[in-house]
């Protein structure tokens, strides 16, 4: 007997169920809801009265009907159990076998649901040790204690088995509706608690992405940032360096026109020719910084590809071979000259310097796009392929991912931005082709560019310049900087026109104020300090509605001509001012603005 009843006198007093205060299930015998009807939930219980075993099993292990009648039997009266799931029942008389069943369940991922342990276990660890390692091992386990005698106190099993709130104490004797009643409630709660915790594991997963796509949405934030300084950057320099651009090609066409047919003149040729090149730089940065247009037209694509070589392979170490296949029936393409020569030095350049001291071999291909373009490209026919390949280091899987990000680079501080593939890619974006990278480490690299060819017959003529012609008027010229305001003076007053200059546009606007009819026209910049060339035309245009305007500016998109002539202004010439476009623009204008006759 071991002093206490056994199981034939429990299943005859079957009597009640008593819980801990404040510890509850949340649900009423009778409003327990039945989730699932055709769910099974796994029980573990734990007695070593082999008739607690076996009373457990008939009320938990049977089926419905088949409790319901032993409950009519031991009761003698009928009494209707509640409705539920089905469980599977799993009985130790051993504490430390149910641990290790418990464990094992977790890693075949059919944990329990609950647990009944008998708080005096004879054989083996107690009922509480018991308790105690079953939650450690299962924190979502619902365990209810139970025993014949009240002696252990609520606040040492609490503080043994937390938390309080997947902690019950069943005292026997108990009835069987009871027991199933308590097990369909507690299984109910824990298979809410389950889908809980993965509905928490979803919305954390949710919260994570959307974290991290808020951490590359701000990345990417301040990568615009950056682009947007450069930017910044990148037009302020332009304007000072086309400046100082203007003074040296101003001078240098001034200076070829006095000398004879020479060496000299040549020699002088050859700096307004550097001078030209520097200028489309300037155009490369402005477009970089999306100030710049871009001039798309149809140009053959091998006499540039041959050129930009013929300026590149002196910066390339003797150990690197260039070779050059032009295999395209038709090299026309529709391109920006301009950035077209950037793709070549950007794409050489970084192939030259990934192989290196030791050398290699560099190959540029111009061909027809074949049958294996990319399948966005629509139809290969239209497009054109330069390929640019070197047998350097070649790159991994992570390089490849990021090679064409702005700022990243492979290279030490000291020797790259990081922008040059990211312009490379910009360009091809913007030329409305495709380009596409081959690499694997130690196999070398290969970047594609695919461009869009263009119709022969869209080819526009060449129109020879017209002869510049001696002109007559009286013309005020405004720049900041006093050597363009000399130059441009120099240039109209070879041909014949009466030049004003001054170095101040509030000063000009003074002089035009006094004397409004002592000029028929005005040049001016655009960047001025106090009053900037567009505020000094509309002042002027105030006081003479009919005054031809010409503005100047090195910044290409600060204001289209569109624009300017939408405020009154008549021309819009790009820096560094070249005579024949300053010549042919005021000679026009008075010849447009003089009285017909």
């Amino acid at each position: 007997m071991r002093g206490r009843p056994n199981h034939e006198r429990f299943a005859l007093q079957l009597q009640r169920v008593y819980i801990f205060p404040n510890i509850s299930t949340g649900l009423e015998p009778q409003d327990a809801p039945v989730p699932n009807q055709n769910r099974t939930y796994r029980l573990l219980a734990v007695d070593d009265e082999p008739g607690m075993l076996t009373l457990y099993r008939d009320i938990l292990g049977l089926s419905e009907g088949a409790a319901q009648d032993m409950a009519d039997m031991l009761n003698g009266a009928p009494g209707p159990l509640p409705n539920g799931p089905q469980f599977q029942l799993d009985l130790f008389d051993d504490g430390r076998e149910a641990v290790a069943a418990a464990r094992q369940a977790l890693r075949e991922e059919k944990p329990y649901a609950v647990a009944l342990v008998d708080v005096r276990l004879h054989s083996g660890p107690d009922g509480i040790w018991t308790a105690e390692h079953l939650r450690e091992t299962d924190p979502d386990m619902e365990i209810v204690m139970v025993t014949a005698y009240a002696d252990v106190t609520l606040e040492e099993l609490n503080r043994r088995v937390p938390p309080p709130g997947k902690l019950l104490y069943l005292q026997k004797p108990f009835r069987a509706q009871e027991l199933r009643q308590l097990a369909i409630s507690l299984c109910n709660k824990w298979s809410t608690e389950q889908e809980l915790h993965k509905l928490n594991s979803t919305l954390a997963q949710r919260v994570e992405r959307r974290i991290g796509l808020q951490k590359q949405l701000e990345e990417q934030l301040r990568q615009a940032q950056k682009m947007e300084a450069l930017g910044t950057l990148a037009g302020g320099i332009a304007h000072d360096f086309n400046n100082i651009l203007g003074v040296i090609m101003g001078y240098s066409e001034l200076i070829r026109e006095t000398l004879p047919d020479d060496g000299n003149r040549r020699r002088v040729q050859e700096i307004l020719r550097a001078g030209r090149r520097a200028r489309d730089l300037i155009n490369q940065i402005l477009n970089f910084s999306r100030q710049g247009p871009q001039e798309r037209k149809p140009l053959k694509l091998a006499p540039l590809i041959k050129e930009a070589m013929k300026l590149l392979r002196p910066s390339f170490p003797e150990t690197v071979k260039v070779r050059l296949n032009m295999n395209a029936s038709d090299d026309l393409a529709l391109a920006d000259p301009t950035q077209f020569h950037q793709i070549i030095l950007n794409l050489c350049s970084n192939a030259a310097q990934a192989m290196g001291e030791n050398g290699g071999q560099l190959t540029l291909g111009l061909a027809d796009a074949g049958p294996d373009a990319p399948a966005r490209l629509h139809d290969p026919r239209w497009y054109l392929h330069l390929s640019i390949s070197d047998n350097g280091p070649g790159m991994d899987a992570a390089t490849r991912a990021r090679v064409f990000e702005p700022f990243f680079t492979t290279k030490p501080p000291d020797q790259g931005t990081g922008l040059g593939l990211s312009v490379v890619h910009g360009i091809v974006k913007s030329h409305e082709g495709v380009v596409l990278l081959e690499s694997e480490p130690g196999l070398g690299t290969t970047f594609h560019v695919y461009l869009p060819r263009a119709r022969a017959e869209a080819a526009a003529p060449q129109v020879a310049l017209p002869t510049l012609q001696p002109g007559r008027g009286r013309v005020l010229v405004v720049d900041d900087e006093k050597p363009l305001v000399d130059i441009a003076r120099e240039m109209l007053e070879g041909f014949g026109f009466q030049v004003t200059a001054r170095t101040s546009s509030v000063e000009a606007l003074e002089a035009f104020r006094f004397r409004p009819n002592d000029f028929d026209l005005v040049v001016t910049d655009y960047a001025m300090p106090n009053m900037t060339g567009v505020e000094l035309a509309q002042e002027l245009l105030t006081l003479r509605t009919d005054l031809p305007v010409i503005l100047c500016t090195g910044f290409s998109d600060s204001i289209s001509l569109e624009r300017a002539q939408s405020m009154g202004i008549c021309d819009v010439i790009k820096k560094p001012i070249l005579k024949e476009k300053l010549v042919q623009s005021v000679s026009r204008l008075l010849e447009d603005d003089s009285p017909q006759t």
